[in-house]
Parts: structure tokens; C-alpha cells; sequence
């Protein structure tokens, strides 16, 4: 085949196809064809599943919202659902393309809900409160051994005895605007 027939040929078979933005393997591989062991099909599957379940988990906690969206999404793309369509098993080494895409389906509807719900009120933890409490705590407890001459048990200065302080060295003027 000549160069010339070769280009031509090349600009026929990208004239024929559509812009394609991304990589999709649902329209790129032939899944009919792919063969593998039953173990380790269901062994994709299994944790591809418990990802999933971890991922729904998290979403309705409000928790990594944006990363099970984007695996989800991956997910239906991917070509790993074909995958599990054109080779089902029952049994032992279950594989069913429609528990993922269930699962699937929950988590982008769980997550467009956070982002939704996530506008209207921000929903925090118990946990993750009391974590930043207990942080917050630290910090004012180390801040409290740098400062000098405090009155407060802790090291924590005492605003009104300073502002009192303030006023007694500097006759006439207007009282501190700390609260």
C-alpha cells in the first residue's frame, strides 16, 4: 500500500468518526471477547462493589462527596460494567453488572442532594467538632505559656485588667474598644 492510499484511507476513517473528548472503553472494546477466570472476575466485581459501598457510605455522611462522585463517573465509563454485563455469574462468584450500576445511580443522586442540601446548611460532625474543640484547645494552652503577666488561671490574660492598666497610665483617654 502506497503512502498516498494510506493517508486517504486514515482521512476517510477519521472523517467517519465523531469528536470524541474522552476515552470511553464501553465504545472502544469488544467485552464479548474478553476472557478471564471466573475468580478473578468476581474479584473485580467484589471490590469494585465494596469500593462503592464505602464511597455511599461516606456521600450521606457528607464526607469525600467529590471523590465518589468522580469514581463513580469513572466507574460508568470505564468499560468495567460491560465487562461485568457479558460475563454474569450466580452463585459463589457472583458477578451483576446491576448491583454496580445501582450503586452507582445512588451515588451521584446521593451526591447532587450534598451539593444541593451543602448550599442551604453546612452539616458538620459531632466528631469533626469536637476534634477542632480539642485542637483549639492545644493551641490556646500553648499560646497561654508565651504570655506574660496573667492574671487568668491558664496564662490567659485578662482583658479588663489591662484595660485597666491602660486607663491608669494614660489619664483622659477613651476606654479600650476590646470587648
Amino acid at each position: 500500500m502506497s503512502i498516498s492510499n494510506l493517508s486517504c484511507l486514515l482521512r476517510r476513517s477519521n472523517a467517519a468518526k465523531p469528536a470524541i473528548n474522552s476515552f470511553d472503553a464501553n465504545d472502544k472494546i469488544d467485552f464479548r471477547s474478553v476472557e478471564t477466570e471466573p475468580v478473578n472476575l468476581h474479584w473485580i466485581w467484589s471490590e469494585t462493589v465494596r469500593r462503592l459501598e464505602d464511597l455511599l457510605r461516606r456521600a450521606r455522611e457528607g464526607k469525600h462527596v467529590q471523590e465518589a462522585s468522580e469514581f463513580a463517573r469513572w466507574l460508568r465509563m470505564s468499560g468495567l460494567i460491560k465487562l461485568f454485563q457479558f460475563n454474569p455469574a450466580q452463585g459463589h462468584l457472583t458477578v451483576d453488572c446491576k448491583v454496580v450500576e445501582k450503586l452507582i445511580g445512588d451515588i451521584l443522586s446521593e451526591c447532587e442532594d450534598q451539593w444541593r442540601s451543602r448550599n442551604a446548611d453546612a452539616k458538620y460532625a459531632a466528631s469533626d467538632i469536637a476534634e477542632i474543640s480539642r485542637k483549639l484547645d492545644i493551641i490556646a494552652a500553648q499560646v497561654a505559656k508565651f504570655s506574660p503577666g496573667s492574671s487568668l488561671p491558664g496564662g490567659m490574660p485578662d482583658r479588663e485588667a489591662h484595660d485597666t492598666a491602660e486607663a491608669a497610665t494614660a489619664p483622659g483617654r477613651a476606654r479600650s474598644p476590646y470587648p
